[in-house]
């Protein structure tokens, strides 16, 4: 067991505790009081996660809220008003919750982090809507009307856009239910949606409700009062102006963004994405991992299901562990034919019953169990590849054997194997396709306009892959830590909720411009002006969200807060600054026409 449990400096002891941790650790120092002395294991490392996680959250839930509320003053531009869309968001809380808990749970099990999500996607979306109708209310009374004419003008102008919104965002996230057979997903997809739709209703009601009474209030817009704006962005000037030359960067740096990803991504399952550091369970399996040989924690497994167990049965077995040690993968391989890690001297059933080798053998004689450690850590990439070849080599070996009927490979890193596959295959071939095509047609729908249906998934889509690239370039080239597996999913599914936001705010405030101003030019500029400050504004509040995370010590907290703080501020810049303005520019025969 050289280099497994040995080492010229270290060596390992493994225990199935039956009393506490720490006083085995004590025992061990007795014996060894010059050594240094790790207690590291699934338990230990799950506990550190557990405790870091929770002193993480903690630091990560008050620096957001600081950061949020600054960011909702500055994009509101009123104490009082900012409470409005913080009473909408609680009050659709309540409601959804009382939904959930009434009918979606008799339909399946909440998850936790379901629950945890609809608190931040209620919260997050409430502010995107209230925001949106406050802005256009602040316009109209800016223009001289007062009162509840002005509620309902700013209600008139605002809906389409929160309803597009809405709609796009409930479908992006209900289409999760789609992958029904991952509990997880499923319950995301079943109880946001109702979030969404309840915050949206909320926004369209209470606020103007409120509004219509207290917006001519000053004290209710301390102390940014509204006024009349009629300038234009210079920058949003110059953008479509040259709106060709604009379309064409925006369509390479996607490419290359693409070309990116597509060569650069490789998922990882690594330990050390989740491990947070300074932890002594952490500090314990690092060096393990150098040190010793970490896959003995983690062995693979094979099952194999026996037509009959026999000499020749054995003597196929160790056939089998032959081959495999063949393939250059294995440390060490245990089974009936090598109960100590070495082939036995005498191959015949029932010699290897009267050894060890009978533990690898079932009561029933029917299953046999090989045990195969690694030369690379359980949740390394060359692992994963190794347990593919091992999966190919039992494959052909039940193909040709008559002693063998069936064969079965675990362990960890097989479980990573398979969870990827399948989660992989659901997100791309049902989720995905189903959101892309859900979000087509209700941004169609509710703007009326074939060309917003088209803009909205192609910026998603852009933004998405220019988010990966960066992060990918950053984190792996740069500081050298692997992407974690699930990242693009976990990209995709927020952008399709806030990006439709961004997108349908503009869209629907530049398309009103444009039918009321000759010089489109002109038209698309002032729209820039009053809802790319509002789109960068909202932006802010949900990138300071999910940018706290890289404050946390789990390597993948910050790659997902980096991901995704870029991914929602691209698409931002996106949809008021810069490509969606020169499309409309190039499209406006098209847009008016379908007022």
């Amino acid at each position: 067991m050289r280099d497994a449990l040995i080492s010229n400096t270290s060596f390992l002891i493994i225990f199935d505790p039956k009393a506490d941790d720490e006083d085995i650790k004590k025992i061990v120092e007795s014996y060894y009081p010059y050594a240094d002395v790790y207690l590291t294991g699934s338990e230990p490392i799950g506990d550190a996660m557990a405790r870091r996680g929770r002193s993480d959250l903690a630091v990560v839930d008050k620096i957001s809220t600081f950061l949020v509320l600054l960011a909702m003053i500055g994009v509101v531009g009123s104490f009082i008003a900012l409470t409005l869309p913080l009473t909408s968001f609680g009050i659709a809380f309540v409601m959804a919750s009382a939904i959930v808990y009434l009918f979606i749970s008799r339909i399946t099990d909440i998850h936790m982090w379901a629950r945890a999500l609809l608190i931040t996607t209620t919260l997050g979306l409430g502010v995107d809507y209230s925001s949106y109708y406050l802005l256009m209310l602040k316009e109209e009374l800016g223009n001289g009307v007062h009162g509840k004419e002005a509620a309902i003008n700013a209600l008139s102008k605002a809906a389409p856009a929160i309803v597009a919104a809405a709609s796009t965002d409930a479908a992006g996230f209900g289409v999760l239910a789609l992958a029904w057979d991952f509990p997880f997903m499923k319950s995301l997809g079943l109880v946001i949606p109702v979030g969404v739709l309840i915050v949206m209703a909320t926004s369209l009601t209470f606020v103007p409700a409120v509004t219509s009474f207290l917006c001519g209030k000053k004290w209710f817009w301390w102390p940014r009062l509204p006024k009349k704006v009629i300038e234009i962005s210079k920058m949003g000037l110059k953008i479509v102006k040259n709106a060709k030359f604009i379309i064409l960067v925006f369509a390479v740096i996607t490419v290359v963004s693409g070309i990116v990803y597509a060569q650069g991504f490789s998922p990882s399952h690594e330990f050390k994405l989740f491990l947070p550091e300074g932890e002594e369970a952490i500090e314990g399996f690092n060096i393990m991992k150098t040190k010793l040989s970490s896959s003995i924690m983690y062995p693979v497994f094979i099952v194999l299901n026996l037509s009959e167990l026999s000499d020749d049965c054995i003597e196929a077995i160790e056939e089998l562990i032959q081959y495999l040690e063949m393939k250059g993968h294995a440390l060490t391989i245990y089974g009936p034919t090598r109960p100590q890690g070495i082939p036995l001297t005498n191959l015949t059933l029932d010699y290897v019953l009267s050894t060890d080798g009978g533990l690898f053998i079932s009561d029933d004689r029917k299953y046999a169990l090989l045990q195969v450690f690694l030369k690379y850590s359980a949740d390394s990439e060359e692992a994963s590849k190794a347990v593919r070849e091992i999966k190919e080599a039992v494959k052909e070996f039940v193909r040709k054997s008559r002693y063998v009927n069936e064969a079965y490979v675990g362990g960890l890193t097989a479980e990573f194997i398979e969870l990827d596959e399948a989660l992989q295959n659901r997100f791309w071939t049902r989720v995905f396709p189903a959101a892309l095509v859900a979000m087509f047609i209700l941004m169609t729908l509710s703007l009326r306009s074939l060309p917003a249906g088209i803009l909205s998934t192609t910026l998603v889509s852009s933004s998405a892959l220019i988010g990966l690239a960066v992060t990918i370039v950053l984190f792996r080239e740069v500081l050298n830590v692997p992407t974690i597996w699930f990242l693009p999913m976990v990209i995709f599914a927020v952008l399709i909720g806030v990006g439709m936001d961004y997108f349908s705010f503009y869209f629907v405030k530049a398309r009103y411009e444009l039918a009321n101003n000759k010089d489109p030019d002109i038209a698309l500029a002032k729209a820039t002006k009053t809802i790319g400050i509002l789109n960068l504004g909202l932006a802010t509040i949900v990138s300071t969200a999910y940018g706290s995370l890289m404050v946390s010590t789990m390597w993948v907290l910050k790659e997902i807060g980096f991901a995704l703080s870029l991914s929602i501020f691209t698409i931002a810049l996106a949809t008021a600054y810069i490509t969606l303005p020169a499309a409309m520019k190039l499209l406006k025969k098209y847009l008016v026409k379908s007022k």
